[in-house]
């Protein structure tokens, strides 16, 4: 009769020997797992190759689980299969793996990222990624959202065109989509609740910690609502990602070696952009109406409020032209960003959009944008029955970066792509 084995796949992370039996540590997609390799039960072929196999290589195991002082662990019977690394090596951070909150080799972590993937940080980093993003996506579906594919090909930037990334394609100039919100107006006519999560590129000359030329974006359109319907949305999605991470990611933080944020409380504060502008300069910042609220200015909010906080009301020069003017105050719009102190910033911003033709062909000339050119099919949309919606955009990795407390958005992307750097691999 067979004898009955487990199988243990993986590759080979760290090698230890204690007189006749070998410890070795495997890493998989499960983590990683201590390895027993006794050599008075191994042929003396599996013992030779288990001590000269390199550092890195894969290799397949038989064997049998046990529990060792409350470890599980895999005692291996038969060495099935080895795929030898030609290379062995010497990489810190991938054999002696630091925390990358703690600013492991940064340029080295990012021209080789094919191999600093391996790491075990960048692996719970990008498992947190895989659970929060499944997350949002169920919470999403649950209150009635349907999922958009929208196009990433565009003719049209939403955003200041200097960030837009332009291609061509069969001899059309295109763009590489800054944001589909556009194309959500047009998907919440006829589905009333839509969202997407998907990519975003801006070319900004920017090395914040909270910029990557491209990024994710989590796109939320809901017809009938207005600004603090929106808003209330968006407390309560960033409030349940968060008691999500709380409860079902503490091993991906322990991992990471990062601390996890304490869930907000809401509702949050608010307080105006023009109260924003008043209070910073009372601080001591170089800032006037119709100016950026950049990292330096958030932080002279921060004695504000020790939770996440809205400003509301930014300028109508600062934002695109479908977002609507405040009847009370034209100098306005009906907006609102959600600021994470601490030095995370800006996370989320809330819209309420324009219906009205006249007003939406007003904000189009406003803008420099013909309403009889590209941009047409926005008029036809107040054309045909356009009711009261809202928008929302939060910056994905923006998200994680705050609910793990990490250094850098990168931390959670496989191959980032930054500003100043090549795009490679």
């Amino acid at each position: 009769m067979a004898t009955s084995f487990s199988r243990l796949r993986g590759w080979l992370n760290r090698r230890r020997r204690h007189g006749a039996i070998s410890f070795l540590d495997v890493k998989n997609q499960m983590g990683q797992t201590q390895v027993v390799a006794d050599s008075s039960v191994l042929s003396h072929e599996d013992v030779v190759t288990l001590n000269r196999l390199p550092l890195e290589s894969g290799l397949s195991l038989l064997g049998a689980w046990r529990t060792f002082n409350g470890v599980q662990e895999f005692r291996v019977m038969q060495v099935e299969s080895t795929y030898p690394a030609s290379m062995t090596t010497a990489r810190p951070s991938v054999a002696t793996p630091k925390p990358l909150v703690a600013g492991m080799a940064i340029d080295q972590t990012l021209k080789e990222r094919h191999l600093q993937i391996r790491n075990p940080i960048t692996v719970a980093a990008l498992k947190a990624r895989h659970r929060v993003h499944s997350f949002i996506a169920d919470w999403l579906r649950n209150e009635g959202y349907v999922e958009i594919h929208a196009p990433i090909l565009t003719q049209l930037p939403l955003y200041e065109d200097k960030t837009a990334i332009g291609i061509s394609v069969h001899g059309q100039d295109l763009f590489l989509t800054q944001c589909v919100g556009y194309y959500l107006e047009a998907a919440v006519h006829g589905l009333e609740r839509v969202y997407n999560i998907g990519p975003s590129f801006r070319a900004e000359d920017s090395k914040s910690p909270r910029h990557l030329v491209e990024y994710w974006h989590v796109k939320v359109e809901a017809a009938w609502f207005d600004i603090n319907n929106i808003i209330e949305f968006s407390e309560r999605l960033v409030t349940a990602a968060s008691e999500y991470v709380v409860t079902h990611c503490r091993d991906l933080a322990a991992d990471m070696k990062t601390n996890l944020t304490p869930v907000p409380s809401r509702p949050f504060d608010q307080i105006s952009y023009r109260e924003v502008i008043r209070q910073v300069r009372r601080a001591g910042g170089d800032v006037k109406f119709g100016d950026h609220i950049g990292p330096r200015e958030e932080a002279l909010l921060w004695e504000f409020s020790d939770r996440p906080f809205w400003v509301v009301g930014n300028p109508r020069s600062l934002e695109p032209f479908p977002y609507r003017i405040d009847p009370c105050d034209p100098e306005v719009t009906i907006t609102a960003d959600l600021v994470i102190p601490a030095g995370y910033g800006e996370l989320l911003g809330v819209a309420e959009k324009i219906t009205d033709e006249d007003e939406l062909t007003e904000r189009m000339l406003e803008k420099h944008k013909d309403p009889d050119g590209m941009y047409r099919w926005l008029v036809d949309i107040r054309r045909y029955g356009c009711v009261p919606h809202c928008g929302m955009g939060m910056g994905f990795e923006r998200l994680l970066r705050w609910l793990f407390q990490a250094r850098h958005v990168r931390d959670f992307v496989a191959f980032p792509r930054i500003f100043g750097r090549p795009y490679w691999p």
